[in-house]
């Protein structure tokens, strides 16, 4: 006879999950980031201003950069087996940005942006980001648990 399930989680991390997770977590942002501002880029039409192109273009890139982080955290979120899921998408999160968007954003800011100034910018927009790997990361998890409460209904507690 097996012991009773209680409900609670291995409170270790899925090691596998969290370095993949944040592999593709950083690949999808700077991925949807770069297509976001290729799309800005050739769908601007001739007659607009530098300035509307600009904030066309820094939108469009955040916006790629916020959905590789939803996306991304929210995956990880989901297919976490062990560890809390949440903990587990904040986590992959908040590493992808550090580890590859803070990086990405220095190294690709204009001549006359100091170093100083770049990291600045990225703790500012750091925050939205944050929102959307907060978003993600609850979403998975929600469809994580949801799965799992189906197929527990549907086919008994034997499968999970």
């Amino acid at each position: 006879m097996s012991e009773p399930q209680t409900g609670i989680r291995n409170p270790s991390f899925d090691g596998p999950v969290l370095v993949t997770g944040v592999l593709l977590t950083g690949a999808l942002s700077v991925g949807l980031a770069t297509a976001f501002l290729f799309l800005s880029r050739t769908s601007t039409i001739p007659d607009v201003g530098p300035t509307a192109a600009s904030l066309d273009a820094g939108i469009s890139t955040l916006f790629g950069a916020a959905l590789g982080l939803l996306v991304g955290s929210g995956i990880s979120a989901c297919v976490a087996r062990r560890g809390s899921r949440i903990a587990t998408g904040i986590i992959v999160g908040a590493v992808a940005y550090a580890a590859v968007l803070v990086p990405v954003l220095i190294g690709t800011a204009p001549n006359d942006v100091s170093v100083v100034e770049s990291i600045g910018i990225a703790l500012f927009f750091g925050l939205p980001l944050l929102l959307a790997v907060l978003t993600g990361t609850f979403v998975g998890a929600g469809i994580a648990v949801g799965f799992r409460t189906l197929l527990g209904q549907r086919y008994g507690s034997s499968l999970l």
